[in-house]
Order: structure tokens, then sequence, then C-alpha cells
């Protein structure tokens, strides 16, 4: 008598995941779970060890199967994971570009307001200068009306008819004189002896520079008390050009010629 053997009814593994159908609610549009492999028939023989190919070949395809639907569902994490790297860069770029546009906004408004206040203030200016401009023109006004009336007591009234005063004629003796008396610039030298300090040498320069004939004075040298300066001038120097400096009244003229004026002080060398 052959003795049946009951089979057992499938059941799906206990670490194998749940999937739609089986009264687990559908993943999220973002967790498309690929489908579970089939748990397919398990027999009492492929849970006892054994050497049979045909089993052992079966448990191995079982395996690849399990093995490809975690690597699906690995991939569609990691797929997520990016998605959701993207989406919070993107919104950190949204923000920046937010604050910046803050920005923008404040400082054009701050620029707006600092043109407002320079435009009222060049406004209050020329406003301010346009009644000063007023005011002077009143004022102008005042003394030229002034003058008019106050004109002919001035000049003196003129008789109707009478002849306009004849000029004087010009007296050509003086102005050949006065002709004769400008010369053309010629340089001098003047050597100035005994000069304790340059303060004294700094005055003499300034006072022949004041002179009217005198066109320009340019100090050459100042060494051992010994002053030389060049002076262009209209004139011949002489003693009477000393009178209004404060050395002048004890100098002692040694030469006075066209083209040198040599003085010494007292306190120099012989004297």
């Amino acid at each position: 008598m052959t003795e049946q053997r009951a089979t057992p009814k499938p059941s799906p593994p206990d670490d194998e995941p749940d999937v739609p159908g089986r009264g687990v609610a559908a993943p999220s549009p973002l967790l498309e779970l690929p489908p579970s492999p089939a748990p397919g028939a398990i027999t009492a023989d492929l849970a006892a060890d054994t050497d049979d190919p045909a089993i052992l070949k079966q448990r191995l395809s079982r395996a690849r199967e399990r093995l490809g639907f975690y690597e699906s569902f690995d991939r569609i994490i990691q797929e997520n994971i990016r998605r959701s790297g993207e989406l919070m860069l993107e919104a950190i770029a949204l923000r920046e570009q937010a604050q910046a546009s803050v920005v923008d906004a404040d400082e054009r408004m701050e620029r707006e307001q600092r043109l407002s206040a320079r435009e009222a203030h060049v406004s209050t200016l020329l406003a301010d200068l346009q009644e000063r401009i007023g005011q002077a023109r009143s004022v102008l006004d005042g003394l030229d009306e002034q003058i008019r009336s106050a004109l002919p007591d001035l000049i003196g009234e003129t008789v109707p008819g009478a002849a306009p005063p004849a000029a004087p004629e010009p007296d050509l003796s003086t102005t050949e004189a006065a002709v004769a008396a400008v010369e053309e610039p010629r340089v001098v030298e003047v050597l100035v002896h005994g000069v304790p300090r340059a303060a004294v040498a700094l005055s003499l320069q300034r006072h022949l520079g004041t002179l009217a004939h005198v066109v320009t004075v340019e100090a050459r040298e100042f060494a051992e008390g010994i002053l030389r300066l060049q002076v262009t001038t209209v004139r011949q120097l002489g003693a009477a050009d000393l009178a209004g400096w404060g050395e002048g009244e004890t100098a002692t003229v040694l030469r006075a010629d066209p083209s040198v004026l040599e003085v010494t002080l007292p306190g120099a060398d012989g004297q």
C-alpha cells in the first residue's frame, strides 16, 4: 500500500515585504516598489537539506529573484534620495534669490530716498539763491537810480550852446623826457660783504624787489658773510637805493657802476 504524503500549502516567507494587493496601503508615487517575487510552491523537501540538483537550482533561482527584488527596492530609495537633494537645492536657490531681491529692493529704495532728499536740498538752495539774486537786483537798481540822480551834480550843469572847453595840448618836452628816462632792462650784480645772518640777506633781497625800477631779484650765493644778488633793473643802482633798507644807513658803497654794485657792512673783514 502506497503512503500518501500531505503537501502543505505554500506560504510567503517571513522576511518577504508586503506588496500592494495584500491588504497594505499603496506606496506614494516616489516609492513605486517593484512587484514582490511570487512565493511559489515550497514542499517539505525544499525545507530540508538535499543534494538534488533540481532542488538546488530551484533554490538558487528563488534567491536570485529575492536579490533582484531588494536591488530594485534599493535603487528606488537612491532615486528618491537624489530627487530630495535636488528639491532641497532648488528650495535653497529660491530662498537666496528671494533674499537677493529683498536686498536689491532695499538698496533701490535707499537710493531713491537719498536722491529725493538731495533734490529737495538743491531745490531749497536754488530758491534761496533766486531770492538773494532778486534782493541784489533791487539794491543795484536803487544804486543805479541814485547815481543817475547825482550825476548832474558831479559833472556840473552844461550851458546850452556853449562850446566844450578845449583839451590842453600835451607838453611834448615832458613826454620826450619821460620816454628818454625809460631805459632797457639791465642785469646788475650786487655784492654785499659782512652780512651776519641769512635774515639780513633776505631783507635786502625783499627791499630791492620793492623798488619801482627793479624787475627781478635773484639770490646767487651766500657764504661766509658774502651775499651775491643778480638784479634786473631799468637803471643803474646806487647808494640811494639802499636808503630804505634797515642796514642801508651803515652800509658803505665800494663800487657803483652800470653792471656792479658792491657794498660792505660794519663788521666785515677789514672794517
